[in-house]
C-alpha cells in the first residue's frame, strides 16, 4: 500500500518464515533489505528482482531495465522541447531506490550537457501520487520559471501531470 522501505522489509521477513519456494520483489531500499536477501539465500529461497538493480555483489536473477537509458530518453526529450534552455525539476521517487535513484542520477547528467538548462529542485515523493502532487504544487510555486518535469518513478508519472492538469500551477 505504501513504499516504504520499513514496511517492505517487514513483509520480507515475513515472506522468509513462510519458507516460500522463491520471492520475486522491486526492492525500494537494496542497503537495508541486503541482510535479508542473503539471509534468503542462505535459506535456500531464490530470490529474483523485477524492475530495479540488486545489490551488486549479491548474485541474483533480476529482470529489468536499462534505467539509465530509460532517463535519458525522457531528460532529452524535455531537453529538445525547451530548446536546451529553462528550469526543470526531477521528481526522484524513492531516493533509497536503486531504479529510481538511477534515473534521477541518469536525467541530472543529461541536463548538465545543456548549460542553458538549470535544475532547480528535485523532490523525493517516495512513488505516491499524493506526495507528487503536493510536492509539485510547492515546487512550481517557488520556482514560477519553472518549465518542465522529469519522473523517475510511477507515483511521480501520475501525480507531477495531475498536479499540472488541474491548473493548480497558477494556485
Amino acid at each position: 500500500a505504501k513504499a516504504e522501505a520499513e514496511l517492505q522489509a517487514a513483509m520480507l521477513q515475513a515472506a522468509i518464515r513462510s519458507k516460500p519456494t522463491g520471492i520475486t520483489i522491486d526492492l525500494l531500499d537494496a542497503t537495508r533489505l541486503k541482510p535479508l536477501l542473503e539471509q534468503a539465500e542462505r535459506e535456500g529461497i531464490p530470490i529474483t528482482v523485477f524492475d530495479s538493480e540488486p545489490p551488486a555483489d549479491l548474485p541474483m536473477t533480476s529482470i529489468g531495465a536499462n534505467f539509465c537509458q530509460q532517463a535519458q530518453i525522457t531528460a532529452q526529450r524535455l531537453a529538445n522541447l525547451l530548446g536546451g534552455q529553462g528550469e526543470v525539476a526531477i521528481m526522484r521517487g524513492v531516493p533509497t531506490a536503486p531504479n529510481h535513484a538511477i534515473r534521477a542520477e541518469c536525467q541530472r547528467k543529461l541536463f548538465a550537457n545543456y548549460p542553458g538548462i538549470k535544475v532547480v529542485a528535485s523532490p523525493a515523493d517516495n512513488d505516491n501520487v499524493e506526495t507528487a502532487q503536493q510536492l509539485a504544487l510547492a515546487t512550481m510555486q517557488q520556482h514560477p520559471q519553472l518549465k518542465g518535469w522529469v519522473v523517475s518513478d510511477a507515483g511521480g508519472g501520475i501525480g507531477v501531470p495531475m498536479r499540472i492538469w488541474t491548473g493548480s500551477r497558477r494556485a
